[in-house]
């Protein structure tokens, strides 16, 4: 009787990569994603870092699930950022956010004059998570900045005050679209459009001059 041997394969050789440079992992790491990506975290704060790409065999990985293929990972890539450089890129998309929401409530400041309950209501369910989209940013930058973020100041009011006014704001346009849900009526209009315009509108345009004024300070 012939036996046929099948050459064993050799195992993979992995090759992890901070930022170009080759890191050594420790131990009975290599089949999982999860401690590597924390250990590569690790190493990028102690540099006062954050990752920024996770390249695992020339793909981008975003969520981490599954399990680690038979034969191992053969390269994974990350990147960082300094931490000045992600602040900027918090307060770039948070102005982002902050400068188009503006823009569809001034447009809608004469649309609501014109329109039924039941498309306001529909228009307002759209924009009111909106409002919470910076706020995420800001609390990232407080990660960073600490009180200072809070602290900053403009025509002698801090910014947490600036922020305090928001719900009231939201709390209005909620009492008027529930007290005239049965019955809209050209006075409610009236009402919705000047919260939108005396209220909302310039609450988002003061925010976004309080994120350029953070953008112009050095991190601590």
């Amino acid at each position: 009787m012939s036996v046929s041997l099948k050459p064993k394969r050799k195992p993979v050789t992995l090759r992890v990569e901070l930022d170009g440079q080759s890191v050594e992992l420790p131990r009975q790491m290599e089949n999982s994603l999860v401690a590597i990506r924390a250990y590569l975290e690790f190493l990028a704060l102690q540099q006062r870092r954050v990752l920024s790409g996770f390249l695992v065999d020339g793909m981008e990985v975003q969520q981490i699930c599954g399990e680690a293929p038979t034969n191992g990972y053969r390269l994974i890539r990350a990147d960082s950022i300094s931490f000045e450089q992600l602040s900027r890129r918090l307060i770039g998309t948070a102005c982002r956010q902050v400068r188009f929401l503006a823009s569809q409530l001034e447009e809608a400041t004469l649309r609501v004059l014109i329109s039924d309950h039941g498309q306001i209501l529909a228009r307002w369910q759209e924009w009111l998570p909106q409002f919470r989209s910076p706020l995420v940013s800001l609390g990232f930058l407080r990660e960073l900045w600490g009180d200072r973020v809070d602290d900053l100041h403009l025509g002698g009011i801090s910014l947490v005050s600036h922020l305090d006014l928001l719900n009231p704001a939201l709390s209005r346009v909620d009492s008027v679209l529930l007290d005239s849900q049965y019955d809209w009526q050209p006075d409610d209009a009236i009402a919705l459009s000047a919260i939108l315009e005396d209220d909302l509108v310039p609450w988002l345009k003061v925010l976004e001059v309080y994120l350029l004024k953070l953008d112009q300070q050095p991190l601590p």
